[in-house]
This record gives structure tokens, sequence and C-alpha cells, in this order.
């Protein structure tokens, strides 16, 4: 069995599915999708005392899986869609079934062995992708049955920065594999040096993908908190990067500066645009309070290399060691709270909803830009973490469109 693709594997997984639940004709997807791309496969789920679903099905290798999220997101939001699978095949299996020289009925067996992730795109929002999310085949009917009766667990935190990680990983490695048209336009001192060794340059690069996803995040959350001052990125309008680039400086023109001064989207290689617009896609899918509750100030520790972190000593504050501190450190709503090396912020965001606290009803968007613009200094000598912290601060209440943050870049030993 020679050149082992998604097809072949497809091919193979329908035969059995189609034993187990019923596939919509090939003839009714093709009149449904009129010259779209098709879902690997289609079902019709029969739910007692309820309505029949309609659930699409996206196959993909692992490494790949951006690719098909995106796909799982496009299908679910189809009028005559009530859910999406996308079933991740493990790229070992490229090999594995390219050794096996045997017959189809031997190799659904074989098939039957293999432990695949998934992900699921219901009314309910995104599932999968947990420590435990894996089935087998003759899981997927059951899977499918408890997806249309909405016995699921959705996504929590911990998925969602597994998937944040996919993504930067992603980007860090078409920008290694493009450098020669990134390195000229690589943003100054994002390490908090200069950029020389071919070692400093891939740690450039991967901080450079966080922040085109934390950039490409926060636009998102302006975006649903006002969409008059902030328009909602129409994707289907995007021909190259430098329009998605149009749509930052937008956030620019308020005087977003700390978050937006980098300008990555107009700098990255134009064979990026895919990459960027399935980013896009995957983000708006992601609930607002991963983002305003700390889930991206959690990626300094959670998902930034190590080896990124060592040579700047950059140690930081844990979260929950974080609003320890907050609540200790702040006595009265209005002290003043000052880190001198802030990294990626979280002290400084417990010290402001230790003070928020303070405050009870009476916080509004005045207290709020005060907090930011006054009372909460942060210093770190990493512009990438200062661009972390002022995010991480402004996002905690979006809501009030204050543009500035009191967060320098420097090396606060120096001093």
């Amino acid at each position: 069995m020679a050149g082992i693709t998604e097809s072949t594997v497809n091919a193979i997984v329908g035969q059995y599915l189609a034993k187990k639940l019923h596939l919509l004709p090939e003839e009714s997807v093709k009149k449904l999708f009129k010259g779209r791309k098709q879902p690997d496969f289609s079902i019709l789920e029969d739910v007692k005392n309820g309505p029949r679903h309609t659930l699409y099905v996206e196959a993909e290798w692992q490494s790949k899986m951006m690719l098909g999220m995106e796909q799982m997101i496009e299908y679910k939001q189809l009028p005559h869609a009530d859910a999406a699978l996308l079933i991740l095949y493990p790229d070992y299996l490229k090999e594995s079934l390219y050794q096996a020289h045997v017959n189809d009925e031997s190799l659904i067996d074989l098939l039957k062995e293999v432990e695949f992730k998934y992900m699921a795109y219901t009314a309910e929002g995104v599932i999968g992708i947990g420590k435990n999310q894996t089935i087998r085949l003759d899981d997927i009917p059951e899977l499918i049955s408890n997806i249309c009766k909405s016995q699921i667990e959705l996504f929590d935190d911990k998925a969602w920065l597994k998937i944040l990680g996919h993504i930067v990983k992603g980007f860090a490695t078409q920008l290694d594999i493009t450098k020669t048209n990134f390195d000229d336009a690589l943003p100054s001192g994002i390490l908090g040096g200069q950029i020389e060794t071919e070692g400093l340059k891939k740690r450039a690069y991967v901080a450079s993908a966080y922040v085109l996803i934390n950039q490409i995040s926060f636009y998102e959350i302006l975006s649903r908190t006002d969409c008059k001052l902030f328009p909602k990125i129409d994707i289907d309008k995007i021909k190259g990067l430098s329009d998605i680039q149009t749509y930052h400086d937008t956030a620019l023109e308020v005087d977003y500066d700390s978050i937006f001064s980098m300008k990555i989207v107009g700098s990255i290689p134009p064979s990026l645009l895919e990459l960027v617009i399935q980013a896009i896609k995957i983000l708006r899918v992601i609930p607002s309070e991963f983002f305003t509750s700390g889930g991206l100030g959690t990626i300094f520790h959670t998902l930034i290399p190590y080896e990124i972190r060592k040579p700047m000593a950059a140690f930081y504050t844990l979260p929950e060691t974080a609003k320890l501190l907050g609540k200790l450190v702040v006595e009265d709503k209005n002290d003043t709270v000052i880190d001198p090396a802030c990294g990626s912020g979280n002290l400084l965001v417990a010290a402001y909803q230790a003070k928020k606290e303070k405050y009870g009803k009476g916080f509004n968007d005045e207290i709020h830009a005060q907090f930011l613009e006054k009372d909460i200094l942060g210093i770190d000598f990493m512009p990438f973490a200062a661009h972390l912290a002022a995010m991480h601060l402004a996002l905690q209440n979006p809501q009030y469109l204050s543009a500035k943050t009191n967060i320098a870049i420097h090396d606060a030993m120096s001093v």
C-alpha cells in the first residue's frame, strides 16, 4: 500500500462508519455544498424524543490541526449543521499503514487499536483536546450520539492554552522556514538585546509568534466590545497581510501603542497569510472569559519555552502566588503598586483585582483608567514581557477602552 494519504485512511474509516451510522449519500452532500469543500463524512443522527441532527466530520493529520479546526468551524457555521467534529489521525499512521500490506478488513482492525484526538464544535461551544480526550474507532458512534444529546464537557482554559500553543508553534516553525524574508523585519529588541546568533533568532521567531497571536486575540476582544470603533475583520475581503495590519492600525489610532506598536502582521512573509486567517477563525470561537480571566496572562508560564526564558532570567510570579501577594500588598484602594520585574503582569493584575474589590460597586471606567495609567506601574527588561503585561492589564475590563498602560521597558536592576 504505497502513498498513504488522509483519503486512504478516510476510505477505510468510512467503510466502518457506514455500518454503524447513517451517512448522507454523496449525491446529497454534493447538492448541499455546491462546489465548496465537502466534509469527509456527513452524518444524520436520530435523537430520542428530539429532532434529527446533522453532524459534519472533518478528518485531518494531527500535524495539520489548525487546518482541520478551520474546516470544523466553517462546517458548524453552515445553516444546516447542528455540530461539527474533527478527528485527528496520528501522523505515525502514514508509516504503520504503509508497512502493513494487508487487506481493508485487517486495516480496520489495526485502526481500532489507534487512539485519535478529537474536538467538536456544537451550539454549546467547543469540546475535546483535554487530558483524556482521545477516542478509538469503536467509540465514534457513542461520541456522536453524546454530542447530539449535548452530553459533553466544554473546553477549559488548559485546553484553550494547548490550542494557542499549537498555533504559536506553527507560526514559529514557518517563520524559521522563511527566515530570509523575515530577519530584517524582526522587532528590534523583542528579547531585550541584539539578535545575532541563530539560537537567539529562533527564540525571537517564537516570541514574535506569541506577540502576533496576542495582537490578533486582543483585536478580537476589542471588536466584540465595540464593533463600531473596532470593526470585525472581514476575512472574505482580506487579500494580503497588509489588510489585516490596517485593522490593527485602527487600534493604534485609539492609542493602544503598548499592544500594537510591534507591527508583526505587516512584517511576516506573505506566504503566512493562510495561517493568519486560520488563526483568526479559531480565535473567534474562544470565549471572551478565557482572555479576560487571565488566560493570556498564563502564557509566559505555561507555554513559552524554557529556552526563551532562561537566557533572560525570566522566572516570573505564578498566577496563584500573585493573587495571594496582591491581597497582602493592597491595603487601601488608593495604594500604588510597582513591580520592577513584572514579566507577563500577573502581580500587577492581582493588584488591580485587589484594588477593584476595595471600590466595590463604585468601580467605573475612570477608576479603571486611573489604575492603568497612574496607580499600577510595571517594568521589565524584555519588550515581549512588557507587551504581555500591558495586554494582560488592558483586558481586565475590555469594555472600558482605556488605551494607555503604565508599563516601561527597562532593566530595573541598573537603577
